[in-house]
């Protein structure tokens, strides 16, 4: 009998599989909906192959061996299924959700293990429940739709550039942190930590910051020192060589498929080659995560599902919209309902130009890519997981438009940085902005949110502190962003780099390759060439796809960032704004935040709409 509760069965020790320096949690997760399916992530297959092989000794071993059935791996885990799924760290609710296709009876015995953790117990607890069988396949679904997506928002969260990487190097150094924590920025303590366990860990940190790819396959090679003399030497020795292997690999142009250097053991299921493991005692007090408690003030780690979409009455883009109609209504879209869009909002557009626009919360359902008459749009909502918006051209002088698959909101890991770190994460309101063709992180032909090649636009954006949500009573902050324009930098939907930035999905290289949607985006703005014309200047429209729905019947009239003219001018003057000139600019929209959230117990979003004219009894707005 050994600690997880079973028979030691060809003398194998099943501790094997908590190799892991640290039990990292997932502590905030929202409803996993199978219907959804589950997002491609930019992790390759071959990453994805290492990481279960290592974490679940392979499909063989898994249902040979551990037949499939709860154990304890003992140290200061909890019970554990399927692929490393830690029974010890998640709530019953989590639990129940998770795992729905296991049953409500299996599931209330399984729940008997929520919260509990390090106590030898839970052997013979997880031994009791030896009948429950948690099939490879569905543990595979639960792995890909809950917890990769966790670590991948983790590594991007901690690393820079991650985005420049491809699918092979990035999924490594998921792996890594899969094994050993986002402990990239601990520092070293050496009355604790003699070793200097995390000093690989803060140099892939700064070679990430650096673009200095080539050095970290060395780098992780190096960690093997750590492990010398260990009953799990031989298996982290392995892992660490297969994820160098990888990350190398995937620096190169190579079509080959990746075989790993250093093998990946035995499959054979008898858990020869994967050695037993023991906690390892040279460890520093506390968990590997720990020391991110600074970056992360609230559970270790945080998974791509914590972040969501406020519903529509929280929401700063929609709170105003009453009028709306049902999410996921098909519409039609033109240039005569975005002169309508335009006018409703007071935007001054110069005749015959061709205007940028986004539609926060909106897919194509047809007519995407060159100009056209109309497309056949639908109203959606955003979920900083996946480009959900739509990024177009409206050429007015045609009254044609053309529209492309893209994002408006942060991405994941950008929502968590500013809560941790309150570093870079936002989200920019709805209205009209100034841009100009420019190069953005090096890549040229882009459009900047400045007025000129060295003067950022000041704008404001949304900040959540609080949560990892963007809702009325969050910060509206005056600053300057830099919310550029540029591409995903991914060649699907399926993910998006941006901080607050407004993305089409393809791709730009420091050359100028313009590749994917972007670079036809591009072309119907009128930019060619690698660098397009470097100062041309463009207005950028940003509205809600719930909006765009509304514009061919009955266009929401509206005040907000970026209108301009008389009624923006009395407006001002009812707010007290000093020398009124009739923009809606920073110190205005600041000015109507403030009385807005005066009013409403903290809550604003910046928008003066004709209920708000009649509450006021300002008469701006008229019928």
């Amino acid at each position: 009998m050994n600690d997880t509760g079973y028979p030691s069965e060809s003398g194998y020790d099943f501790q094997a599989l908590a190799d892991r320096e640290a039990e990292i949690v997932d502590a905030e997760q929202e409803p996993f909906v199978p219907d959804f399916g589950v997002a491609p992530l930019p992790v390759s297959d071959a990453a994805l192959a290492l990481i279960v092989r290592h974490e679940t000794g392979g499909r063989p071993f898994y249902e040979k061996v551990i037949k499939a059935r709860p154990i304890w791996p003992a140290g200061a885990s909890g019970v554990t299924i399927g692929f490393g799924y830690d029974i010890g760290y998640v709530s019953a609710a989590d639990l129940r959700r998770d795992w729905a296709e296991l049953g409500s009876n299996s599931l209330d015995r399984l729940a008997r293990a929520c919260g509990r953790h390090g106590d030898p117990a839970l052997a013979a607890l997880a031994a009791s429940m030896s009948d429950i069988r948690v099939s490879w396949d569905m543990s595979e679904r639960v792995f890909k739709a809950r917890t990769l997506p966790k670590f991948v928002l983790l590594t991007m969260s901690s690393l820079a550039n991650t985005d420049e990487l491809s699918p092979d190097s990035f999924g490594a150094l998921v792996s890594l942190t899969f094994n050993r924590g986002a402990s990239f920025a601990i520092r070293w303590n050496p009355a604790k930590d003699p070793k200097d366990r995390y000093r690989e860990m803060r140099a892939i940190k700064d070679a990430m910051a650096a673009k200095q790819f080539t050095g970290i396959p060395d780098l992780i090679r190096s960690m093997t020192r750590l492990w010398r003399g260990t009953a799990i030497e031989a298996e982290m020795t392995r892992r660490r060589k297969n994820e160098a292997a990888l990350f190398a690999y995937g620096l190169t142009t190579q079509s080959a498929p990746f075989v790993p250097s250093f093998d990946l053991s035995d499959d054979d299921g008898s858990g020869a080659g994967i050695p037993g493991t023991s906690d390892d005692q040279e460890a520093p007090d506390g968990a590997e995560f720990e020391g991110q408690a600074d970056a992360f003030d609230f559970a270790p780690a945080i998974s791509a599902a914590a972040v969501r979409w406020a519903e529509d009455e929280r929401s700063p883009d929609y709170a105003h919209l009453v009028e709306a109609p049902p999410t996921g209504g098909l519409f039609r879209l033109n240039a005569a309902a975005l002169e309508a869009l335009s006018e409703a909002n007071d935007f001054a557009l110069p005749d015959g130009a061709r205007i940028l626009f986004g539609l926060r919360g909106c897919a194509i359902v047809d007519g995407g890519g060159g100009f056209s008459e109309s497309v056949t749009l639908r109203d959606i909502r955003p979920d900083h997981q996946v480009a959900r918006c739509v990024l177009g051209v409206w050429d007015r002088a045609k009254s044609q438009i053309a529209v492309f698959a893209g994002s408006t909101v942060p991405n994941a890991a950008a929502v968590v940085s500013w809560r941790a770190k309150h570093d870079r994460g936002n989200l920019l309101s709805t209205g009209l902005y100034g841009y100009i063709v420019g190069t953005h992180n090096g890549k040229p032909g882009c459009f900047l949110l400045r007025k000129t090649a060295s003067v950022f636009r000041e704008v404001v954006v949304r900040r959540s502190s609080a949560d990892l949500e963007y809702s009325l009573d969050d910060m509206a902050h005056v600053c300057t962003p830099g919310d550029n324009i540029h591409p995903t930098f991914f060649q699907t939907t399926a993910a998006f780099s941006s901080v607050g930035c407004q993305v089409v999905v393809g791709s730009a290289s420091p050359a100028g390759d313009h590749r994917g949607p972007w670079a036809k985006f591009r072309e119907m703005a009128g930019q060619v060439g690698p660098a397009g014309t470097p100062g041309a200047p463009y207005f950028y429209m940003l509205l809600t796809g719930a909006e765009a729905a509304l514009a061919r019947s009955a266009p929401p009239r509206r005040l907000r960032f970026g209108s301009s003219g008389e009624r923006v001018r009395a407006m001002q003057e009812k707010l007290g704004i000093s020398a009124p000139d009739g923009e809606f600019g920073p110190a205005t929209s600041a000015a109507l935040h403030a009385l807005q959230k005066k009013r409403a117990q903290g809550r604003s979003d910046g928008i003066y709409t004709p209920s708000l004219d009649v509450a006021l009894d300002w008469s701006i707005l008229g019928a």
